[in-house]
């Protein structure tokens, strides 16, 4: 009986959360329909303001432009923040020793001092004009940390008793994303 007490108020605290969340987007979809320039009192139903965005060839390219940064910087941020995931749980040794430190630094930093310096680094050093791939860029160097963080950790939590199978099985220790 006490378990379903738990688990009957872990539903509610679940759904209250998840009302809190999307209840807000629930809103701004429902008034998008809405007939008035101000958005304060509902006038009527109406699809005018789909019609006007996707009229406007300058949004629609600029949603473009989002959706391509979104796939490319996740794409190339796994591959490269699993890479150095994988590298600080194996390698503790030599310039590897530092790894940590850069690949944490940009989840550690306010976003906003990230961003200065980002902008510095592309116009004085690089001297890069501001645009798609810088923004890639700076996506990309943001979310590197917060993989390579899943990824370290993962690793460390894995039993040894799987990569002590996977030798007998054949594996070389540079086949293995861990050695011990």
């Amino acid at each position: 009986m006490a378990r379903r007490r738990h688990s009957l108020w872990l539903r509610a605290a679940a759904l209250t959360v998840y009302a809190f969340l999307c209840l807000p987007l629930a809103v701004v979809v429902i008034f998008s329909f809405n007939d008035s320039l101000l958005n304060a009192e509902w006038v009527g139903f109406t699809t005018r303001w789909y019609e006007v965005l996707f009229d406007d060839t300058e949004m629609l390219h600029a949603a473009v432009n989002s959706l391509f940064i979104a796939l490319t910087a996740a794409t190339i941020a796994t591959v490269l923040g699993t890479m150095a995931g994988i590298a600080m749980q194996r390698w503790r040794t030599g310039f590897l020793r530092c790894l940590p430190f850069l690949v944490l630094t940009p989840v550690a930093m306010p976003e906003i001092l990230l961003g200065v310096s980002l902008l510095l680094f592309f116009r004085q050093v690089l001297d890069l004009t501001l645009g798609l791939i810088s923004i890639l860029i700076a996506h990309i160097t943001f979310s590197i940390g917060f993989v390579a963080i899943i990824v370290r950790v993962r690793l460390a939590g894995l039993d040894a008793s799987i990569f002590e199978a996977a030798r007998d099985l054949g594996a070389s220790p540079a086949d293995l994303p861990l050695t011990r």
